[in-house]
């Protein structure tokens, strides 16, 4: 069964047991949250031209939200923003005439979204399940040094669905100048994703200037980890998190194909 049916079914069955575990329990505990990610993509791809190229500082930036009860939380975060590589040159020959290609534009648009299930299994511990869409849009504008000087436009497409396994948890810290400092609702937070065992990748290469374009499928995994510190303020309904967070794909079908996000995590929480 395709995974876009599958992933959605399974979301729906954890949905109604948390209804049906949380139906003696009157009080939901509702958080909305603002997540940021200062980072950086760094690229390994078959095209020559973008293999081993890492970008500038990229600010993802999105709204969070989550419901708990009991021992279950459901939640989504939401985050979009942009990626933008330093021009460069590489060398290419056509029919023998070895020619330079300046790469004037290469910008990167991400955007993800996540819906998932937390079961809390320890006081400390917790298992996630979920469902996860990742979108790129690669803008590219290639500048020939052949005669007549040509602009060669293209983009690139990508869309991955996965599915979210992954477990999250904290530590407080006591008798430490952190906590003398900050109050012991300080923690040491983090989680990590096994971002899928069969996700689905769809790259579209798109050809501006003729106008064509080429359609690809293949299957991926991925790992997500983040770690930081964690405080809650004044009467506990705020809580800040600053840490680091580093998130991989790779493709399964193109051994050599990896994309790595590397980079400072801050999130502002605010329970209602």
């Amino acid at each position: 069964m395709n995974n876009k049916k599958v992933f959605p079914l399974i979301f729906l069955l954890c949905f109604l047991s948390l209804s049906e575990a949380s139906a003696s329990e009157s009080t939901y505990h509702v958080t909305l949250g603002l997540k940021s990610w200062f980072s950086k993509y760094a690229i390994n791809n078959s095209a020559e031209f973008m293999d081993g190229r890492t970008s500038n500082f990229g600010l993802i930036l999105g709204p969070s939200l989550s419901v708990r009860k009991q021992r279950w939380r459901l939640g989504g975060n939401y985050s979009t923003g942009k990626y933008t590589f330093e021009s460069f040159s590489f060398p290419d020959s056509n029919n023998g005439t070895q020619f330079t290609k300046n790469v004037t534009t290469l910008e990167v648009d991400r955007t993800d979204w996540e819906v998932y299930l937390g079961y809390q299994i320890m006081p400390k511990l917790s298992l996630l399940l979920g469902y996860k869409r990742l979108n790129y849009d690669y803008n590219v504008d290639l500048v020939t040094t052949l005669e007549p000087t040509k602009v060669l436009p293209f983009s690139i497409d990508r869309n991955t669905d996965t599915m979210l396994l992954g477990i999250s948890g904290f530590y407080i810290i006591k008798n430490s100048w952190w906590a003398e400092t900050f109050g012991n609702r300080s923690a040491i937070a983090g989680y990590a994703t096994l971002a899928a065992l069969y996700a689905d990748n769809q790259r579209t290469d798109k050809d501006e200037l003729n106008k064509t374009s080429n359609t690809v499928n293949t299957e991926m995994w991925g790992a997500s980890i983040e770690m930081g510190l964690t405080n809650s303020w004044g009467s506990g309904k705020i809580t800040t998190q600053l840490g680091a967070k580093y998130h991989i794909f790779k493709d399964l079908d193109l051994t050599e194909e990896s994309d790595a996000f590397f980079g400072i995590a801050f999130s502002l929480n605010y329970t209602l």
